[in-house]
């Protein structure tokens, strides 16, 4: 989660220094370093200077990666963490419930189609802020 943190810091305004990236993250500074260098490294940031800009600009792990449920629990984690320190400008939502099997495919799809206009959105904004959107619908039962 924290690479991803920092990649995603350094696509905002004309990139950040070592020292803005750990102190927007709370992070030490070695651990920041140590990041970014691999980071740097693999193309995921560029440096310019002393600050660092965002390099490849998505990235996307398929349904059968090995990192994909380490991924989900690490910004779910992140979630956690900030339940308690939400501002009125950000969303948290639950909501349990009883359904139909038809119905929860119709939904589904509604919630696919809300991923996609999300992207694009998020795609043709200009970076300011790193946000973290997560979105599960799933059945306690089988």
């Amino acid at each position: 989660m924290l690479y991803s943190a920092i990649r995603l810091c350094c696509s905002i305004g004309e990139g950040l220094t070592i020292d803005e990236i750990s102190e927007k993250l709370q992070v030490p500074r070695s651990q920041a370093l140590t990041a970014i260098e691999f980071l740097r490294n693999s193309g995921f940031v560029k440096q310019n200077g002393a600050r660092f800009e965002i390099g490849t600009q998505y990235t996307h792990l398929g349904q059968g990666s090995p990192y994909l449920s380490r991924h989900h629990s690490n910004w779910r984690v992140k979630a956690l963490q900030k339940i308690d320190h939400l501002t009125n400008q950000e969303l948290m939502y639950t909501a349990p419930f009883s359904i139909a099997e038809k119905d929860f495919a119709v939904l589904r799809e509604h919630m696919v189609g809300v991923i996609q206009e999300f992207l694009k959105k998020v795609k043709q904004s200009e970076g300011e802020t790193v946000a973290c959107f997560n979105l599960d619908l799933f059945k306690l039962m089988i």
